[in-house]
């Protein structure tokens, strides 16, 4: 047992909700753990992240594990950097915080269930319920330094390195890479729109991009009753048997298909391509 682990297996033992009680981070080749490790919980994560708090809650915060690092003496440019490992409470909420903050300027990371390298010091990675950032405090975090931090940490965390179920929902074909989210409320703006996951896509033909979604239904409700709520709420109109239209200002048309399969959503494209798309893409 590293002297880190027996000093900080305590304080994690505090995270219950992470199920990584008494166990510490792990070292990595050349770095050294600086100061004490701090934990954090949904009424004490403004101390840690004011300013930022509210998106790490929607996505289902359960409790935030941090600690810093410094390189070790013997090397000439020293750098700090700070890892947080916050528990989200699933893979969903944990790749939905990871998409967010991942934005679209990013080199992709083979760690964990995906990971990325930003350049202004920062990158990133999710595994099952665990979202992990590193930051840098002190010096320049180089690509190498987040592989070997990030390898380490997500090795450590509990869960396979595969993305959420509710991703492989949605289509393939034409999907536009790393472009899949997660909005657990407010879809497109709309109050009634939640628990949505999403992607972009490019049209083979004609190259414009449009976004295909599913609203995933709460537990115990069913996809007529979410279906009723839906037309009510967001007082779309009938499209067909088994369509709704909805405007939306700046975003356009907004189509939602109920099929035995789910309820689907397509826009960016117009309504009459939106109903031919879902169709093609969900009413089989």
């Amino acid at each position: 047992m590293s002297r880190f682990t027996a000093t900080f297996g305590p304080i994690v033992g505090l995270l219950l909700v992470s199920g990584l009680a008494g166990a510490g981070l792990p070292r990595a080749k050349g770095w050294r753990e600086e100061g004490k490790a701090r934990t954090y919980s949904p009424k004490t994560i403004y101390q840690a992240i004011n300013g930022a708090a509210e998106l790490f809650i929607s996505y289902g915060f359960r409790g935030l594990l941090e600690q810093g690092y410094r390189t070790s003496k013997k090397k000439k440019k020293k750098k700090a950097v700070t890892v947080q490992v916050y528990d989200q409470g699933s893979a969903l909420g944990a790749f939905g915080v990871f998409s967010r903050e991942r934005g679209k300027a990013f080199q992709p990371l083979k760690v964990g269930a995906a990971g990325a390298f930003k350049a202004l010091g920062h990158c990133a990675a999710y595994q099952s319920r665990h979202y992990v950032k590193i930051q840098t405090v002190t010096g320049k975090l180089k690509l190498k330094d987040c592989q070997l931090l990030l390898k380490k940490v997500m090795g450590w965390l509990p869960g396979r390195g595969v993305a959420p179920a509710e991703l492989a929902l949605l289509p393939t074909a034409d999907r536009v890479t790393s472009s899949e989210g997660y909005a657990p409320e407010s879809y497109l703006g709309l109050r009634k729109l939640q628990n949505c996951v999403f992607a972009e896509y490019r049209g083979a033909k004609d190259k414009k991009t449009y976004t295909l979604f599913i609203v995933l239904p709460p537990k115990g409700k069913g996809t007529q009753k979410l279906w009723s709520e839906l037309a009510s709420g967001l007082k779309a109109k009938p499209a067909g048997a088994d369509m709704l239209l909805k405007q939306v200002p700046y975003r356009g048309a907004v189509v939602l298909l109920k099929s035995a399969k789910g309820i689907f959503g397509a826009t960016g494209i117009g309504a009459e391509r939106a109903k031919s798309v879902l169709r093609a893409a969900f009413a089989k």
